[in-house]
């Protein structure tokens, strides 16, 4: 449980180190894309994201690095947490968002510890998402989850 809090921490700082100096990746997945409303639709789904990890944890962090796929008013996004000043990294973080009432909210932020059967990397995880949530886009869901994190999330 504290790993993966420590996850959630250390992937939202560095996601929002790089949205606030400007800085940052996308990656479209083949029928998933990078958000069709450029940096302001990038920005409020990190934006999202953050209000989310302050009000779980009670932590004001910015990402560095993220990895954002959208479609039908759905995202999925890798992301990685650091605190404002950049002082301190805090484990990646995986979130599913939803835009709902014209604003993106995060419908579910899994958990990524290793051989734990309810988190992002067990085999069941991503069907009992797809059934958790009708409608939601299998394209924007990540085929590797673990290496897709590893890629956005290195030191």
């Amino acid at each position: 449980m504290m790993r993966g809090f420590t996850m959630v921490v250390l992937g939202l700082a560095v996601a929002g180190l790089l949205l606030g100096a400007g800085a940052s990746t996308v990656s479209a997945g083949q029928a998933g894309k990078a958000p069709t409303g450029g940096m302001g639709e990038r920005r409020e789904i990190l934006d999202a994201l953050g209000r989310r990890v302050r009000d779980l944890h009670g932590l004001d962090v910015v990402f560095s690095a993220a990895s954002l796929k959208v479609k039908d008013g759905w995202a999925w996004v890798f992301a990685c947490p650091t605190s404002k000043d950049g002082a301190n990294r805090y484990e990646p973080v995986a979130a599913l968002l939803r835009m709902q009432g014209g604003a993106w909210k995060v419908v579910e932020l899994p958990c990524l510890e290793e051989d734990n059967p309810d988190c992002l990397t067990a085999p069941t995880y991503l069907s009992s998402l797809k059934r958790r949530f009708p409608g939601l886009p299998a394209e924007i869901l990540p085929r590797d989850a673990e290496k897709e994190l590893g890629s956005v999330c290195t030191p």
